[in-house]
């Protein structure tokens, strides 16, 4: 039978998840505190209100010019950094 090992949520669309000892879930399926907030991107036709589906955020699997940035393979990007709030903070400290 299977069973739960480890329970994550993630506050901020495609950061660092949270680890958790318990989650509560709305009567929709969603889960309390789960991808709250996000970076958008600019050009995105959906209204800033809107739900937005995981295309429409900045995240490696669709930001392939973050990892190519950088002369390494998108593993070793993500092993090279905490998380994926980390690297967001690192690029966006480099271009500002």
């Amino acid at each position: 039978m299977p069973r739960v090992v480890a329970l994550y949520r993630y506050p901020v669309k495609s950061f660092t998840p949270e680890v958790c000892d318990s989650l509560t879930v709305l009567d929709d399926g969603r889960i309390v505190g789960d991808r709250l907030l996000g970076f958008r991107f600019a050009n995105s036709s959906v209204p800033d209100d809107a739900w937005s589906k995981k295309h429409e955020f900045v995240a490696l699997v669709n930001t392939p010019g973050i990892a190519e940035a950088a002369p390494v393979s998108k593993p070793t990007l993500y092993n090279h950094f905490k998380g994926k709030q980390e690297l967001f903070a690192t690029v966006i400290a480099s271009q500002c």
